[in-house]
């Protein structure tokens, strides 16, 4: 098998490849794990809008683009004002303030 150098994001546990990948099912595989943050190309515009995958912009309150889009598009519509919200300052409709200051996403949200 040809050796092939591939971008993927590490998320809920699981590795997530950026595209697709030349392999042949149930094939095994070596990896070596190094962060490429900055060399990582979003594969879609909507990404780079909200700062996905930018080691600029944090994660709001830990909580991944790929689980609340909108919560980012808010945040960056905000600019500024954003920076150092929480979620539920940032969308008090999809969140509320939780103990140790965890945000809980209202179950009326989606």
């Amino acid at each position: 098998m040809k050796e092939q150098i591939i971008t993927a994001v590490y998320e809920d546990g699981v590795l997530r490849p950026l595209g697709p990948l030349q392999l042949p099912e149930r094939a095994k595989v070596k990896l070596i794990i190094g962060e490429t943050e900055d060399q990582i190309e979003p594969a879609d515009p909507f990404f780079e809008i909200i700062g996905a995958y930018s080691s600029e912009k944090p994660l709001i309150d830990g909580i991944p683009v790929s689980e609340d889009a909108d919560l980012y598009l808010l945040a960056e519509m905000m600019g500024d004002e954003a920076i150092g919200l929480h979620a539920w300052e940032i969308a008090p409709a999809r969140y509320r303030r939780g103990a140790n200051n965890q945000p809980i996403r209202k179950a009326d949200s989606g």
